[in-house]
């Protein structure tokens, strides 16, 4: 009579590697609420007893395992997107200069000039050069012209923290 085995899949086990695994190959910790764990599981998220005839899996058996873990996970992660993604703003712009067309002031010497900012979020120096008949040339102090665009990003918190 062949001996009966119980063999329970280990939870924690996963052949993939990610950015986790190269903090701890180098013993460092991490405190971040970053998503550093993104390696796939090859098995279910919970132990689940198999009786087999000895230790060893067929051929057979580790591939139906496979697909079937494999499923299993692509069906648990799948998810409706949560919001209407035709409302998203999709930045396009990106010039490397931003340079503004020659304008004619008043007799003030003034002009307001409507532009599109870049999509950049970043601070631009920006100068003024001007020609005047009865001043001559004119050159303006430099100054900075800040540009943000509001975006949204989405932070996890950790459940847990992993020292050592």
């Amino acid at each position: 009579r062949r001996k009966r085995s119980l063999y329970m899949l280990p939870v924690d086990y996963s052949d993939h590697v990610d950015a986790i695994t190269a903090f701890d190959d180098q013993g460092l910790s991490v405190m971040s609420n970053f998503v550093l764990e993104s390696r796939p599981c090859n098995k279910p998220l919970v132990p689940s007893p198999f009786y087999h005839r000895s230790w060893r899996y067929s051929p057979d058996e580790v591939a139906d395992r496979s697909l079937f873990m494999v499923d299993n996970l692509v069906l648990s992660i799948e998810k409706e997107p949560s919001e209407d993604l035709s409302q998203s703003i999709v930045r396009d712009y990106f010039p490397d200069t931003w340079i503004w067309s020659l304008v004619g002031t008043g007799k003030e010497g003034e002009v307001t000039i409507d532009s599109p900012a870049p999509d950049t979020i970043t601070s631009w120096d920006s100068r003024v050069v001007c020609v005047s008949e009865r001043d001559g040339l004119g050159i303006s102090t430099p100054t900075a012209i800040t540009v943000f665009m509001p975006f949204f990003l989405h932070i996890e918190a950790p459940y847990s923290i992993k020292k050592g």
